[in-house]
Order: structure tokens, then C-alpha cells, then sequence
């Protein structure tokens, strides 16, 4: 309840026992004492019906009564007309049957050109002294019918008890079933230092989309639940065989379409890519084992390879004789957008391929050529996979 306020100070919210909270006083006064809402944004020509509790008593004699009041104002906030409801004579408690927010209730339709409404609790003394005069479940919504208080309502609920009448409130609660786009609004923040945020005590689950029109600022986040991580190492003693062997496959679990990755592989193999000159029926023999396999990592996503990283063999290796040669390398894929669309679950795998070519000898004139895939062998890599969500 933003900016409520009151002509008497000395309004106590707090729970009254079984009536819940309640705002009460009994600062004595002479006359009238009103509590009087902020401006609640209306709909013009439409009926609304505003009800609320209360509980008044007099003592050493005097005569009172307590009534509800709508006031109209325009776009530009000028006071339009007002309407009054029924009175409610002094010395009554609340009720839990609605029975006492029925006796207050009132029924009044909108001016044409009015946009906000003000709610006022109204009570009146003469004589005798205040024991006490207090409000609970304050109601105002669009409509000719008086709703259970714990439902919600159509316009505007009013919190059950203001929280202090000290000028305006300390706390302000709204909820507004149409808030100019269609959606319900609900509003809640402190007046202190100019409207402070909202605290939440305990766990919070949003069932649909969330929509942030601020910064989100976070001091614990579930790291897990933003990003997937996964290594692995994989190894094969002799020569690979024609074709793809999987060394390592692990899933990191179901992954978003929407993010990014980092892959990164290292290791070291031994190849015989490149090309050796021998002698052929007494002519050069020039034979090319192409570089036209490899070792891998790959992402793979519903089947597909997503992202790969390789250790080509014309990395920096270190010859060892003959024709074979220790490859020592690393790759890596940095940062890079996710482009697929589909939530699945995403596996890291580690590959080794060896194309299967074999041109065999060809007599080429003065020389004999021969070009066959390249072979791999005594393999030890690994790999590293991350899968950030945002």
C-alpha cells in the first residue's frame, strides 16, 4: 500500500489473534480520521465494489461510526466527484463470515473520464474516548460483486493491513489484473530510501518464462545448471586399422541450443606421413603416405558432429628414424557460438581415422609413384569439452 496516509499518526499494524493483521489505533481524536490510498489506476464508466473489515470501540460514552469513500480523479489528476458508502455504528468487532465487510461494502460506477480512484477509510467520533479503531482485508475491485477476500481481485487488491500510517507505508503491495499489455502486474517494494527491492526468504520455482527487464546480479549461481564439463583421455598400442576407431565417448548431458563451446585436444602419436624415395627395376620409386586420416575430437549432438579439433601430422613432431616419426601436438577450438536448435544430450568423443588409398605402383616413365593413406599408432591423447549455456 504505496503512499497511504493518514490524518492521525499512532496506526499499529500487527496480528491480532485470530483475525490476522490488522492496522489499529487508539490515539484519540474529535471529528473525522481518515487512511487514504495512493491513486489506483481505473477503467472509466466501470463499476467497482470496495469493501474492507473493521473493528471500532468507544469508551466513556460518545457516538461514532466508520464508512468507505471512492474518490474519481482525471488523467491529469484533478478531482473529479466522490461516492460514500454505507455507515457502520461504533462498538463492533470484526467477522470471519464477511458478514462485516458486507455491511461496509459499496457499489459505485466510474466516472466516464475518470482514470484512478483514491481509498478511504473513514471513521468519525463525537465525544467519549477511542479504545481502539482497526482495519483489516481492504478490498477494491472492478465489478458489482463483493469477492471472498482470499481470492484475488479484478483491479486492485489492497493489502490486508497497512503496514505503518506514520505519512505513507513502509511497505507497498498492488496486484493489477490489467496493466495496459494484457498481464497481470503485481508491484511490491519498500517506500525506505526512495523504494527499496523486495527480499525472498527460501527456495523460489517459476513454473513458465522468465522475462528480466534489469540487471541480474547474482552472489551464489549453480554453476551446473549453466554449464556442462567433461574430459577424457584415450590410447591404442599398435597400428590403427582402416577407417574410424573411437578411443574415448562420454556424454556431457543434455546441452542447450543456446550458447557456446571450447574444445581442446593434446597428445602424442607416431605416423608415417610423408614421402620415402627406394628404387624400382632400377628407377626411382617415390612413395606418399597422405596425411589423410588423423586424430580428433569431436562434439557430437542427435548424431551429428557439432565442433571438431584435430592433431594433424604436420604439426611440430620430431623425426625418429626410418619411416615412422613421434608426433607431439595440441589444438584447440576457443569460444564459438552454438548454431544448432534442439536441447539433447551431447557427447565428447576422441577418434582416430585411417583412410584406406593404395594407388599401388605406377610406372610413370623414368620414375615408379605409389600413394596410400598414412598410418597411426601408438596413440595417447586427450580431450576437453565445455558447454556454456549462456
Amino acid at each position: 500500500m504505496k503512499n497511504w496516509s493518514g490524518t492521525h499518526g499512532g496506526w499499529s499494524p500487527h496480528t491480532s489473534g485470530g483475525w490476522g493483521r490488522v492496522t489499529g489505533n487508539g490515539t484519540n481524536f474529535e471529528g473525522y480520521s481518515y487512511i487514504e490510498s495512493e491513486h489506483v489506476p481505473i477503467f472509466g464508466s466501470t463499476h467497482y465494489t470496495f469493501a474492507a473489515d473493521s473493528a471500532y470501540f468507544l469508551h466513556s460514552g460518545g457516538t461514532g461510526h466508520v464508512y468507505l469513500e471512492m474518490i474519481w480523479y482525471d488523467g491529469a489528476g484533478n478531482y473529479i466527484t466522490q461516492n460514500g458508502g454505507p455507515a457502520r455504528i461504533a462498538n463492533h468487532d470484526f467477522s470471519n463470515d464477511g458478514s462485516s465487510r458486507n455491511a461496509l461494502r459499496m457499489v459505485a460506477q466510474s466516472p466516464s473520464n475518470a482514470t484512478h480512484v483514491m481509498a478511504r477509510l473513514v471513521a468519525y467520533k463525537s465525544g467519549g474516548g477511542i479504545t481502539t479503531i482497526s482495519w483489516r482485508q481492504v478490498k477494491l475491485e472492478q465489478g458489482q460483486n463483493m469477492t471472498a477476500f482470499t481470492n484475488e481481485a479484478s483491479v486492485t487488491t489492497l493489502a490486508t493491513a497497512v503496514t505503518s500510517m506514520e505519512s505513507k507505508t513502509s511497505a507497498y503491495w498492488q496486484t493489477t489484473a490489467v496493466a495496459g499489455n494484457g498481464r497481470a502486474q503485481l508491484t511490491l517494494h519498500a517506500d525506505a530510501n526512495g523504494g527499496g527491492g523486495v527480499d525472498i526468504v527460501g527456495d523460489v520455482r517459476i513454473s513458465g518464462d522468465t522475462m528480466i527487464g534489469g540487471t541480474l546480479s547474482v552472489s551464489a549461481l549453480n554453476y551446473q545448471m549453466f554449464v556442462r564439463r567433461k574430459s577424457g583421455s584415450g590410447s591404442y598400442g599398435g597400428q590403427i586399422p582402416v577407417g574410424s576407431t573411437i578411443l574415448y565417448s562420454e556424454s556431457l548431458g543434455q546441452c542447450s541450443p543456446i550458447g557456446s563451446y571450447m574444445l581442446e585436444l593434446s597428445g602424442q602419436y607416431s605416423t608415417n606421413a610423408g614421402t620415402r624415395s627406394t628404387t624400382h627395376n632400377g628407377k626411382p620409386l617415390f612413395t606418399s603416405y597422405n596425411a589423410d586420416g588423423g586424430i580428433y575430437a569431436h562434439l557430437v549432438k542427435n548424431g551429428a558432429v557439432v565442433a571438431t579439433v584435430a592433431l594433424p601430422v604436420n604439426d611440430t613432431g620430431a623425426n625418429t628414424g626410418g619411416t615412422w616419426r613421434v608426433v607431439y601436438t595440441s589444438a584447440s577450438l576457443m569460444e564459438k557460438e552454438v548454431t544448432d536448435s534442439s536441447l539433447a544430450d551431447v557427447y565428447l568423443q576422441i577418434v582416430a581415422v585411417r583412410g584406406g588409398n593404395d594407388t599401388g605402383t605406377v610406372d610413370d616413365g623414368d620414375t615408379y609413384y605409389r600413394q596410400l593413406s598414412a598410418s597411426y599408432s601408438d596413440i595417447s591423447v586427450s580431450a576437453k569439452a565445455k558447454w556454456m549455456f549462456i
